[in-house]
């Protein structure tokens, strides 16, 4: 078994070996766009201009899921 490294895509820790092991990252930054309501306890907004998912980090929603896929980059 491989040294396990460090995805630059999706900051996942990854086997090399491993080929069926995919990365799912935005390959854009998201960018702030305003204040949530009390839904999201009024926490930051973030737009990823790749494919408009909304992110809210200071919130417990999860955050989206990368819009595309592909495999690990060391």
């Amino acid at each position: 078994m491989a040294e396990k490294k460090v995805c630059k895509n999706c900051g996942k820790e990854f086997d090399p070996d491993n080929t069926a092991d995919r990365c799912r990252y935005h390959p854009e930054e998201a960018v702030h766009v305003g204040t949530a309501d009390s839904r999201y306890d009024y926490s930051e907004v973030y737009k990823y201009p790749c494919c408009g998912q909304l992110e809210f980090p200071e919130s417990s929603t999860p955050p989206p899921p990368g819009c595309l896929e592909g495999a690990h980059v060391a």
